[in-house]
């Protein structure tokens, strides 16, 4: 079969112009279906000369790449098939120097993924007092629209939208310099048959502002009979930025019973997304009571 180099493409937040710093994994995926045949290579060089490259076969002609650079400057990433360069290729990305104690953190479905035309949302949280100015971008295939709702509480919920699918690069700036594991990459698909996430509806003691208490079950309910086929995700932190484990459970008539146990006394958030999409009221805000 003929080799055609300009059907691979790749995508990873290691390939990114900037955002990667150093002692952290640079990654990304070169895509080769439908390339026919060919040689991969993959090669970075940096100002130190050329780098350790982690390749693994993710199968279905997709491999995955990961550098780990320990000196800051330009690295040039170059990604050959059958020894002509991929689109794009080579790359250069600049990296930064190490992550100083930032004190603002980003998590969220939208970080993630997402789906033409409705918002993708997360939340950025600043830890203590005197924080800086946040700063967001949003690079990728087509221009995105974003909003900012500053919560007052040291908290922001931010949403974006997408009119095309595809690979973006969400940047969290502080100060204008990015945030650890800035920026994040979020796949946006199209949106799939019969999805209306606005349509299901979470409630419960386990989501209200006040009356959940420290070290006891909080608990509440999905119910996504109207939202189509979709996988449902509840995430929870605290805010010193601990995960809290959720438990989920698929009642099997369109609703899920949720509970999560708070360790400590302070205010948690809890998102909750149907298909990588933020559900009405969602991020949930919750003051733990010592009980």
């Amino acid at each position: 079969s003929m080799c055609n180099p300009s059907a691979c493409r790749a995508v990873g937040r290691g390939l990114q112009p900037k955002g990667v710093r150093v002692k952290e994994t640079a990654d990304f995926k070169v895509y080769t279906k439908g390339a026919g045949s060919g040689e991969l290579k993959v090669t970075v060089k940096g100002p130190k000369g050329e780098e350790r490259v982690k390749q693994k076969d993710l199968g279905d002609g997709v491999y995955g790449f990961e550098y780990y650079p320990m000196v800051p400057g330009t690295y040039i990433v170059t990604i050959t098939w059958g020894g002509q360069n991929i689109g794009r290729s080579p790359f250069e990305v600049k990296v930064g120097t190490e992550c100083g104690n930032q004190k603002v953190r980003a998590w969220g479905p939208g970080l993630e993924g997402g789906v033409v035309g409705k918002s993708a949302d997360f939340v950025v949280e600043a830890i203590g007092d005197d924080v800086g100015t946040l700063g967001f971008s949003v690079e990728g295939p087509s221009q995105a629209k974003i909003e900012c709702d500053d919560k007052g509480d040291g908290s922001c919920d931010v949403r974006y939208w997408q009119q095309e699918a595809g690979e973006y690069a969400v940047h969290v700036l502080c100060n204008s310099e990015d945030i650890r594991l800035s920026p994040f990459m979020a796949d946006i698909r199209d949106a799939p048959q019969d999805f209306h996430p606005d349509r299901v509806k979470a409630r419960g003691p386990g989501l209200e502002k006040t009356g959940v208490a420290v070290n006891k079950p909080a608990e509440f309910t999905v119910d996504a009979k109207h939202g189509g086929k979709a996988p449902l995700r509840v995430q929870v932190q605290d805010n010193e930025g601990c995960p809290v484990e959720a438990l989920v459970k698929d009642n099997g008539n369109g609703t899920y019973s949720c509970s999560y146990v708070p360790r400590k006394p302070v205010k948690h958030t809890a998102m909750v997304s149907w298909g990588g999409v933020s559900i009405p009221n969602s991020p949930f805000r919750v003051n733990v009571g010592a009980g």
